[in-house]
């Protein structure tokens, strides 16, 4: 089966050839020229006297037509034929081809898609060098300013080493204990640093306007992130002594120093603002006289800053959370209701938790403390906001109890990085 079929395609190939179709043809022209030519000599054709035979014509064309034309259709289908074939590979030259260009045309979209790639990456990474310049730029620029800051500070602790604790010293006469208003208590501290302020004005304003610029380069530079912008912050604010905290703090509220309050609240400066410090506080951290009050300050901010924000949580559903802290023997619980309530629970005698305060004495420090904390701090002074104070006491126990109420957002200050 194998052999014949390779006899035909063998055959096929010889009936393709030019020389096989031109034989067929030539020896068909050969054959009908030889009968011509013998059909006349036989017939005397070339004789002009004789008749001429249509008959025997007749038969010669018959059998050209025959004979030759045979030949000759044969030659047609072999050139049919040999079309046919011509035309098949050529179209398999032009499938070839179209292949071909398929293929570069693939190869050349691969080529685009390394080039988009490399273009890519050599802009990642022109972008991380331009940043990383910009960032060098503004390290420079920072260093240059801390620097100045530095020096600025170090004068004036240079010319006197206890500058900031006096100034501190110098603003506790200007707080009004009658005042029962503590809001104003307040404001009366405020104009008391203004007083402060523009008897060393030409020390202090050098010294704020360092301060100021270092926190505007800061939050209005471009080339850095929320984070890296906090970590800057955070390097400043590491700067900062306690007693410069307080007057930091008390210049926030005037006239010139608003501008930082937001930067304040932004970058967390005062963070680390000492409580027991401040003219409001500072009394009893004397009468107390050891580090009692700076425990309970640290428990009551941690547990205010982790509590406060379940009250606008809508997804919190508890009304009350309480929790206990051994190193004072005392238990804070926050209540949720219309307002927020803390309480502090102690013992019947409040010096068995270590407290040297009177119970009227703590309940005034507790009431300052939330409002240094909450309103203070938070620069909410403008807002209405109530706290009452609050005494109970139980067969076995005493609560010392804050109730805040208030339509506006108590939001506690921390750090988001």
């Amino acid at each position: 089966m194998e052999d014949g079929s390779n006899t035909t395609m063998n055959m096929l190939a010889i009936l393709k050839k030019e020389t096989v179709i031109s034989t067929v043809i030539i020896t068909g022209l050969l054959t009908a020229f030889t009968i011509i030519i013998a059909f006349a000599w036989n017939e005397s054709f070339f004789n002009t006297e004789e008749v001429i035979n249509s008959e025997k014509f007749a038969q010669l064309g018959d059998f050209i037509g025959g004979v030759v034309g045979s030949l000759w259709a044969l030659a047609g289908v072999f050139l049919f034929y040999k079309a046919l074939t011509e035309q098949r590979v050529d179209f398999k030259n032009n499938k070839d081809t179209l292949q071909l260009q398929v293929s570069a045309l693939n190869q050349q979209i691969e080529e685009f898609k390394l080039n988009r790639e490399e273009q890519r990456l050599s802009r990642k990474v022109y972008e991380e060098q331009s940043k990383t310049a910009k960032i060098q730029q503004f390290d420079s620029s920072f260093y240059s300013l801390l620097n100045v800051y530095l020096t600025i500070k170090n004068t004036l602790s240079h010319q006197n080493p206890e500058y900031f604790k006096q100034l501190t010293d110098k603003l506790e006469s200007f707080y009004d204990e009658n005042e029962l208003c503590l809001i104003k208590r307040h404001v009366s501290l405020v104009s008391g640093f203004i007083d402060i302020y523009n008897n060393e004005r030409e020390a202090l304003s050098r010294y704020f306007r360092a301060f100021y610029r270092l926190i505007i380069i800061i939050d209005s530079s471009k080339a850095l992130t929320e984070e890296e912008k906090y970590f800057y912050a955070k390097i400043l604010r590491a700067q900062l002594s306690d007693y410069e905290l307080v007057i930091l703090f008390y210049n926030s509220f005037t006239f010139l120093g608003k501008k930082t309050q937001n930067f304040a609240l932004k970058y967390n400066i005062f963070k680390h603002l000492p409580l027991l410090n401040l003219p409001s506080l500072k009394e009893y951290q004397s009468k107390q006289d050891d580090h009692v009050l700076m425990v309970l300050v640290d428990i009551l901010c941690k547990f205010m800053m982790k509590n406060i924000p379940l009250f606008y949580d809508v997804t919190f559903e508890e009304s009350k959370i309480e929790e206990e802290f051994n190193e004072l023997g005392i238990i804070l619980g926050v209540y949720f209701n219309d307002g927020i309530e803390i309480k502090i629970y102690t013992n019947l005698d409040i010096k068995e938790n270590k407290i040297n305060l009177s119970e009227d004495e703590l309940i005034r420090f507790i009431k300052l403390f939330f409002y240094e904390f909450v309103i203070f701090k938070t620069y909410l002074v403008e807002k209405v906001i109530v706290i009452e104070e609050s005494k109970i006491e139980f067969a076995d126990k005493k609560a010392f109890c804050i109730a805040i109420n208030t339509e506006e957002l108590i939001s506690l200050n921390e750090d988001k990085f």
